[in-house]
């Protein structure tokens, strides 16, 4: 139970930092081009919320059930893909987050920015663990 609210944890701060990180960008090339940019009250809350339902989603997808169904790696990975996408569409949409095919279009680019950013995120914060448990169990294997 401990690793599975570390992992929605996990995806919901990286979901939600990349959102933030491509936010501030689109931010400062809206101030460079001269167009307007505006943060409303409500989107810190709702990349939060975004964040977490996506963080649900990998907490199911990646769940014994899931893999026992006998479904490879890749297509849960494809999956996966395609029903956070709805998410983020359907937040998109509630929050007005755009309004107009091109914005949905900036949209669509940063979701899977963000997307790749948060397998990488994973990957490395694995390692790091991996790298933890080794560095353990060879200080316990000096003692002995």
């Amino acid at each position: 139970m401990r690793e599975k609210l570390r992992l929605l944890f996990d995806q919901t701060m990286m979901v939600s930092t990349g959102i933030l990180f491509l936010l501030g960008i689109e931010g400062v090339v809206c101030h460079f081009t001269g167009r307007g940019f505006e943060i409303y009250w409500y989107y810190p809350i709702s990349i939060i919320l975004s964040g977490f339902f996506c963080g649900l989603l990998t907490m199911l997808f990646w769940a014994e059930i899931m893999v026992s169904m006998g479904l490879g790696f890749w297509l849960r990975v494809v999956l996966h893909c395609i029903l956070e996408l709805g998410i983020i569409s359907l937040a998109g949409w509630i929050f007005r987050w755009y309004t107009t095919g091109s914005e949905y279009l900036i949209v669509m680019i940063f979701y899977f920015l963000i997307y790749g950013f948060v397998w990488l995120a994973t990957l490395w914060m694995q390692k790091m663990d991996e790298e933890k448990i080794n560095q353990a169990l060879r200080e316990i294997q000096d003692e002995e």
